[in-house]
């Protein structure tokens, strides 16, 4: 996903430091923040009072991003990615042999069903021009070939743009859940994890930096826990094309061209001129 990356350029900000430290118009923190990738390690700094302790005025990242044009930054006001949730959907049924599958009740068609209904909802139920997308990537159901199934269950993703909308598929989805359940005579329990915000640039800091961006044309329906940061402080994210055939973020044969990193150090260090 390009940590390395990341990394290095922030230990080059580090080294850089040392020869203009005395120029700067502010001090620098360096976050080398854990667990981006699992619990949101964002959040426990900001949980923690780091950014009190320090007196963080203002908060830059970035992310080496495939797709963009080598060496040039990407950004824009307002929502750069999106919110996340985990879902999870739970039912319960009661499994018979396939010969009296009327006195059962079938767990895996409710899975099914609410699948159905489910994706129907979220591409009918919101304005188009709002950005959402409902994902479920698995799906476990039964034992055996010839009994109904007495369990189903689904794991997927919501992501959204803003916590309307977050709210009014929630709703949605667990009467949908509710309803699909009911219909086979299974009951159903549907949980969303808090997952991570939108992260939302600040607008001021987008003017700021000026020239040193090129406009994002949309926002990303990925996640970062950077969103942590930018609900704390005034912030801004922003991607770092590695190029337009690069292979996507989390494939095995995700790659850059290390000069990219030179690039993005240059930009750091013009953000950290900013007055």
């Amino acid at each position: 996903c390009g940590h390395d990356g990341h990394m290095a350029m922030l230990l080059g900000l580090a080294h850089a430091w040392e020869a203009i430290r005395d120029s700067l118009p502010h001090n620098l923190l360096l976050i080398f923040q854990p667990a981006e990738e699992t619990t949101g390690g964002a959040a426990d700094i900001c949980s923690q009072g780091v950014l009190d302790e320090y007196r963080v005025s203002r908060i830059f990242g970035c992310h080496l991003w495939p797709g963009l044009p080598e060496g040039r930054a990407f950004a824009r006001p307002g929502p750069m990615m999106a919110r996340s949730s985990e879902v999870t959907l739970t039912i319960r049924g009661r499994s018979v042999h396939i010969a009296n599958r009327q006195q059962g009740n079938d767990a895996l068609l409710a899975g099914a069903e609410f699948l159905r209904a489910a994706y129907a909802f979220m591409d009918a139920g919101f304005p188009p021009a709002e950005p959402r997308v409902l994902g479920f990537g698995r799906m476990e159901s039964g034992q055996v070939r010839n009994a109904l199934s007495d369990h189903t269950r689904l794991e997927g993703t919501l992501r959204v743009f803003n916590d309307q909308v977050f709210a009014q598929a929630q709703q949605g989805l667990q009467a949908l859940a509710e309803e699909t359940a009911a219909q086979q005579g299974c009951q159903a329990a549907l949980a969303f994890s808090p997952g991570y915000p939108p992260l939302l640039n600040d607008p001021a800091l987008v003017a700021l930096a000026g020239d040193l961006l090129s406009p994002l044309p949309a926002p990303s329906m990925t996640t970062d826990d950077f969103s942590f940061f930018a609900q704390a402080r005034p912030s801004l994210f922003f991607f770092l094309g590695v190029g337009e055939q690069a292979a996507p973020l989390h494939n095995p044969a995700f790659d850059f061209n290390e000069a990219v990193l030179s690039r993005g150090l240059d930009i750091f260090l013009a953000l950290a001129r900013l007055p």
